[in-house]
């Protein structure tokens, strides 16, 4: 039985975050942070002040905070949390590709292994281990979201990581340039209905 591709739209749609009126300009905004988060990402040693403001990646989630808190809605942090699980779906596949790792879903379970642990540790691996069947981990996010968000904003930095980590991996064993794969990436992103 062939699988669905994930899709921007269907991660959004699982999590239950089209509220907004202006849906498409509120996805293409979040879109368009999807790999400047990524960036910033690739620098975790400065994740771990306590204040969002204090590092890049923090900076560029608590930007998409405040237009959501001035709009009234999550739509901001839903699509950017669903931009990033997007691009890490579709990064696992290709690095266990490129580097003949077998099987993407034991990837995926090798990272859920090693994100496991520390603070919102549990949350991280159950979206790693649910990242490709079909559901990207939804039911963790939804349930963090309507929780705990302050969970969800480190559950998403910490994805941040993993996913732009998996780029550079992606981008080393390819011998490809990073740069490219974040243009593909940013394409990818912005040929998603």
């Amino acid at each position: 039985m062939a699988r669905t591709a994930p899709t921007l739209e269907r991660m959004t749609d699982s999590l239950a975050l089209q509220l907004a009126p202006r849906v498409g300009a509120t996805r293409a905004a979040a879109a368009g942070r999807v790999v400047p988060l990524l960036r910033a990402s690739l620098y975790p040693a400065s994740c771990r002040d306590s204040d969002l403001k204090d590092y890049a990646a923090g900076r560029i989630l608590a930007e998409v905070l405040y237009r959501d808190a001035d709009a009234g809605t999550f739509d901001g942090i839903a699509h950017l949390t669903a931009g990033v699980v997007l691009v890490l779906s579709w990064l696992v596949p290709a690095l266990a590709s490129q580097t003949d790792a077998g099987d993407p879903r034991e990837l995926a379970r090798q990272l859920a292994a090693q994100c496991g642990s520390g603070r919102n540790g549990a949350h991280v691996a159950k979206v790693l281990d649910h990242l490709l069947d079909g559901t990207f981990g939804a039911q963790v996010l939804e349930k963090l979201l309507a929780d705990d968000q302050e969970a969800l904003f480190e559950v998403v930095l910490r994805l941040g990581e993993v996913t732009a980590w998996q780029a550079w991996a992606l981008a080393a064993a390819g011998d490809m340039d990073l740069e490219a794969i974040w243009v593909q990436i940013e394409q990818g992103l912005r040929d998603h209905p």
